[in-house]
C-alpha cells in the first residue's frame, strides 16, 4: 500500500511539473524570439546590405604572375574635360559587372587621345579609417615626353581643370576613373627641361569611395556621323559613332547598312539618337541583331552599341533608351 502510495505521488507529481516545464519552454523562446526579433529590427536593412554585398563579391582567389605583373597600362590616354560631357543626358551608371557605357559628349565635341612614355602611367588608390569614416584618395599619374607647345598649353590652360580619363590595358580592355560628380582634378604637374628629362609629369586626383570601372562605350575620337533625314540605311565609314537626324519628316525606321567589310568584324559602332518629332528608329531584321528583338528609338540621350559579326551582320551589345 505504501508503495503505491508513493507511487501516486510522484506520478501527481510528474503531471504537476510538465505543465510547469512546458510553460518556462514557451516563455523562453517567446524571449528568444523576441531578442532574435530585435536585433533584426536593430540591425535594420544593412545587414542584409553586407551580405548582398559580400554574395556579389565571392571569393577572391590567388592569381599567377601574369595577373600580378606591374607595367600592364598601355600608353594611350583618353582625356576627356568635364565641360566636354554633354549633362543634359543621364551619366551612364556601372551595371552588376561594373562595366560603364559610352560617356555622353556635347555636339561637336571628342575625346583626345594623350600618348604617354612607355610604363610611366600609374593607377592607385588609398584608404585610411578616420575617427568616423575612411578617407579614400585616388591618383593617375603619367608622363608626357619632349618639350612640345601642346604640352605647354595644356599647362597652362587646364591646371587645376577636371577630366574623366580612359586609359587601355594590354588585354585591350578600357577602364575609366572619374565621372560627371567626382571627376579627376589636374592636381599637380612637373615640367623638366635640363640634363635629365625633356618631359612633364601630370598628377591628377579625386577623393571617391569609386574605384576604377571597365569602360564598354565607344571611344570617340572625332564628331559623330551625322544621317540624313529620313534615312532608312547606314553607310559606315572609319568612324565609330553616327548620329541620327532630328529633321525626319515622318516615322523612319532603320533597316539595313552598308560600307562593311570583314576586315571590321569584332569592331564596334554607336548610333546615338538625334531626337526630334520623329525620332528614327532601327528595327531587327536579318543583318541587324537586337537583344529580345526589341526596337531601338533614338530619342536624344538614347544610344545603341553594335559589334560588327560579319560585313552583313550586327549584333547589339548595349543600349540606352530614353523616354
Amino acid at each position: 500500500m505504501r508503495k503505491y502510495n508513493a507511487s501516486r505521488k510522484r506520478m501527481l507529481g510528474t503531471l504537476v511539473l510538465v505543465p510547469i516545464l512546458m510553460a518556462v519552454a514557451f516563455a523562453t523562446a517567446v524571449i528568444v524570439d523576441a531578442i532574435s526579433l530585435d536585433q533584426l529590427l536593430s540591425a535594420g536593412s544593412s545587414s542584409g546590405v553586407i551580405c548582398a554585398s559580400m554574395a556579389l563579391i565571392g571569393n577572391i582567389g590567388r592569381v599567377s604572375d601574369k595577373h600580378t605583373a606591374g607595367k600592364q597600362i598601355v600608353s594611350k590616354i583618353i582625356m576627356i574635360a568635364l565641360d566636354q560631357v554633354d549633362d543634359t543626358v543621364p551619366f551612364p551608371v556601372p551595371n552588376a559587372a561594373r562595366e560603364i557605357g559610352t560617356i555622353p559628349l556635347k555636339k561637336g565635341e571628342h575625346m583626345h587621345i594623350f600618348q604617354a612614355i612607355d610604363d610611366s602611367i600609374e593607377d592607385k588608390s588609398s584608404g585610411s579609417k578616420g575617427d568616423i569614416t575612411t578617407e579614400v584618395t585616388n591618383e593617375l599619374t603619367y608622363i608626357l615626353g619632349g618639350h612640345r607647345a601642346q604640352i605647354h598649353q595644356f599647362l597652362e590652360d587646364h591646371a587645376g581643370d577636371r577630366f574623366i580619363i580612359i586609359y587601355q590595358m594590354t588585354d585591350r580592355s578600357y577602364w575609366v576613373q572619374g565621372n560627371d560628380l567626382k571627376p579627376m582634378l589636374l592636381k599637380s604637374f612637373e615640367r623638366l627641361n635640363g640634363k635629365d628629362s625633356r618631359s612633364a609629369t601630370v598628377t591628377f586626383g579625386n577623393t571617391s569611395f569609386e574605384q576604377p570601372y571597365r569602360y564598354v562605350g565607344a571611344i570617340v575620337t572625332a564628331a559623330p556621323v551625322e544621317l540624313g533625314a529620313d534615312a532608312t540605311s547606314i553607310s559606315f565609314t572609319a568612324a565609330q559613332q553616327y548620329i541620327t537626324s532630328d529633321a525626319n519628316s515622318s516615322s523612319t525606321t532603320i533597316e539595313s547598312f552598308t560600307g562593311l567589310s570583314v576586315s571590321d568584324v569584332g569592331r564596334t559602332v554607336e548610333i546615338c539618337g538625334g531626337g526630334g518629332a520623329y525620332p528614327s528608329q532601327i528595327a531587327e531584321t536579318g543583318g541587324i541583331i537586337l537583344r529580345g528583338g526589341e526596337t531601338w528609338k533614338g530619342n536624344a540621350g538614347s544610344s545603341i552599341i553594335f559589334q560588327v559579326l560579319d560585313a552583313n551582320t550586327l549584333v547589339e551589345v548595349s543600349r540606352v533608351q530614353t523616354a
